[in-house]
């Protein structure tokens, strides 16, 4: 599993997770959550799922917990795959994230 994070020359702040999302990468995404908070500016969030294989509760947890980190900036779900999808949509959590994410397929 993979969290990346950066700031796009727009001012944008982009966080991309890649392969299993799980409790394990609590501090690494809450680390990107912080950073996400401090970052000036009022542009959305971003955040890419293009890639993820797997997520549990905790993963779902960490990406309330960013919502609410980055009040009253909205989290832009920009890219989506399937299992993200379908564990998102089951939760009735998609609403939650502003945007109209592509659906990519996981490996």
């Amino acid at each position: 599993m993979s969290i990346a994070s950066h700031i796009k020359a727009n001012g944008q702040f982009c966080i991309t997770v890649k392969g299993e999302f799980t409790y394990s990468d609590d501090a690494e995404f809450r680390r990107a959550a912080y950073l996400a908070s401090d970052t000036p500016g009022h542009h959305p969030i971003t955040l890419d799922l293009g890639e993820v294989s797997f997520l549990d509760t905790a993963a779902l947890g960490q990406l309330m917990m960013l919502r609410e980190r980055v009040k009253p900036r909205p989290v832009q779900l920009v890219a989506c795959s399937n299992t993200a999808h379908a564990v998102l949509d089951i939760m009735h959590l998609l609403p939650l994230f502003r945007g109209n994410p592509e659906t990519a397929s996981a490996s």
